[in-house]
């Protein structure tokens, strides 16, 4: 899972580039932050246990199943 701790602030990393989702959210409101996400192009999964998360640029690849 990629979600850097900011202080109290949690964000949304790629796991396919340095990309982070510009805005910031409180420990309570990692359901708003995922929503937000998926809502602005990011594509969020689990492989193998592990969540991963890709912004709108690295979507694509991850859709057809490319290899990072």
């Amino acid at each position: 899972m990629t979600i850097e701790a900011l202080d109290r602030e949690r964000q949304v990393c790629c796991d396919g580039c340095p990309a982070s989702y510009p805005n910031t959210y409180g420990a309570d409101d990692f359901d708003v932050m995922i929503a937000d996400a998926k809502a602005a192009g990011w594509h969020i999964t689990r492989r193998a246990g592990k969540w991963l998360h890709f912004c709108a640029d690295c979507k694509p690849d991850q859709m057809r199943g490319a290899l990072l």
